[in-house]
């Protein structure tokens, strides 16, 4: 699941000559894509009886709001047996898009711990005391051994993302272990919130012959108004081929995306009266199915992508006479009411059709130049701003995080001379620095991103122009530099032609 994040716990025994060997995998019970659970991770030992505990961040996840960020405390019990703590750390003072769990630390006694962030944007930050509380009968316990972690931001516990400071000092209340402790301006007293805030349960795993399905390739056959599916894992050499939909004539699969927060990709058509349609599906089924509006008369969908940074993704439209263009924001698979729109400098512009963590890029297709598009979460305005720009002649074929540090990077190919680059982006959209690849862009296209091996480095989907072979290609972080580790062939597209990949 993209982004969901994993810890893998090492241990030192000395009693074998010093060495280090894995002892766990940790994981959040209930995944979400996205979470980035392990981007920041602190340990102490805790309590009377000096227990190894992991203090792990999760800024991704959506604790009050979308985005609030959170982080999670684990004890080790026995040798390789690490259990999560009863209440987790998080803070309702964090809000929107700040990432609250970014850095954290705890104290050598583990007593206190903090989560940080300098976000949103144009924010000055927050930062989030807690303390750790061991107390058999009171709020705050961890289930079976008496010791837990209330979490929290006191008076003085840093800004808020709305540059205020200061933070909440509303007690949790103690319900069956969930919650901890009581208000106080006193960081180092019992302070805040803390308990299992996120009420979703994500999809299920869905499986297949071949292992655990991280993505379908959806393919025009030719047989009239129908999709296929290619579902892969993207790590064995088969997959299984699914109907996906049949259609009336006149409708147009016109973007893919996660318009219900689910982490399965859903198909968005504009039909044969111009509206638009969304098709919410679980990997297997279509759950819902919505109508939206009516497109303008020179309006068009041209992409689905989390623009406003709450974690599902929204559909945008362009029209190219007016200049405007529009987010229509999603929740549950269905239009909200809001909108957000920005004009862009001249019909010459278009929008990047991937997605991006939180906005868009625009570009201009007479110049190469790219603009990156956000809206400030706290004070509700659109910003665009200059960002990285290949010549006029490279194309951006894809974006993902493609060196492991959590930002979006850049893949580009020139049509012209077979070159494919790959641009590292930092957490502000600036170069960090261009790679030119290993790889004949001639005969190569990059139809897809996505990280189909797990290790945090999102991997290129690549089809063959002449032998029409599908090719995952695995992508390595090595010596500061992105790579290409080993390849898989998972199909060949024939006839068929490839119209977009979807999550599950």
């Amino acid at each position: 699941m993209l982004r969901a994040g994993a810890v893998i716990v090492f241990e030192h025994f000395p009693s074998r000559g010093g060495l280090w060997d894995k002892s766990n995998t940790i994981r959040l019970p209930t995944p979400i894509a996205s979470d980035n659970f392990g981007y920041s991770l602190a340990a102490a030992p805790t309590g009377k009886d000096q227990r190894p505990t992991l203090i792990v961040g999760a800024p991704g996840f959506d604790s009050t709001t979308s985005n609030a960020g959170a982080a999670f405390s684990y004890q080790r019990v026995l040798l390789g047996d690490w259990r999560k703590s009863d209440t987790d750390l998080w803070s309702d003072a964090a809000t929107a898009s700040e990432y609250s769990s970014k850095w954290v630390a705890v104290s050598s006694t583990g007593v206190l711990a903090a989560l940080a962030s300098e976000l949103p944007r144009g924010s000055i930050g927050g930062a989030f005391p807690m303390r750790f509380i061991e107390d058999s009968s009171g709020s705050g316990a961890s289930q079976g051994s008496g010791s837990g972690t209330t979490g929290g931001t006191g008076a003085s516990g840093g800004g808020s993302g709305s540059g205020t400071t200061g933070g909440s000092t509303t007690g949790g209340g103690g319900d069956n272990g969930d919650l901890g402790g009581g208000g106080s301006a006193n960081p180092t007293d019992s302070v805040g919130q803390g308990g299992r805030p996120r009420p979703i349960t994500p999809l299920p795993p869905l499986m297949a012959p071949f292992g655990e399905v991280q993505s379908t390739l959806l393919f025009e056959t030719g047989i009239q108004n129908t999709i296929v599916g290619l579902q892969t894992d993207g790590q064995t050499p088969r997959g299984r081929v699914v109907t996906v939909a049949s259609v009336p004539d006149g409708w147009q699969l016109a973007a893919v995306g996660d318009t219900n927060g689910d982490a399965s990709g859903d198909l968005i058509w504009v039909d044969s009266d111009r509206k638009i349609r969304v098709w919410s599906r679980d990997g297997i089924t279509f759950t819902a199915k919505e109508t939206l509006r009516a497109l303008g008369s020179n309006e068009s969908v041209v992409a689905s992508t989390d623009f406003d940074g709450d974690g599902v993704d929204d559909i945008i439209t362009r029209d190219p006479v007016s200049k405007v263009v529009t987010a229509i924001r999603m929740r549950e698979g269905k239009a909200t009411g809001v909108a957000y729109t920005f004009t862009i400098p001249s019909s010459s512009w278009q929008v990047v059709p991937h997605k991006l963590v939180g906005g868009l890029l625009i570009r201009d297709t007479a110049t190469g130049a790219v603009k990156r598009v956000t809206r400030d979460a706290v004070r509700g305005t659109i910003a665009v701003a200059d960002a990285p720009s290949p010549s006029r002649d490279e194309v951006i074929e894809g974006i993902g995080d493609l060196d492991g540090d959590g930002n979006d990077d850049m893949v580009c190919r020139n049509p012209d001379t077979g070159d494919v680059s790959i641009w590292r982006l930092d957490e502000s959209g600036k170069l960090i620095a261009t790679r030119v690849m290993c790889l004949n862009g001639l005969i190569w296209k990059i139809e897809g991103v996505h990280d189909w091996d797990g290790d945090g480095i999102e991997d290129l989907l690549l089809s063959h122009d002449h032998a029409r072979r599908l090719i995952v290609m695995h992508v390595l972080f090595e010596d500061g530099q992105s790579t290409f580790g080993s390849n898989l062939r998972i199909g060949n597209m024939g006839t068929a032609r490839l119209l977009n990949v979807a999550d599950r």
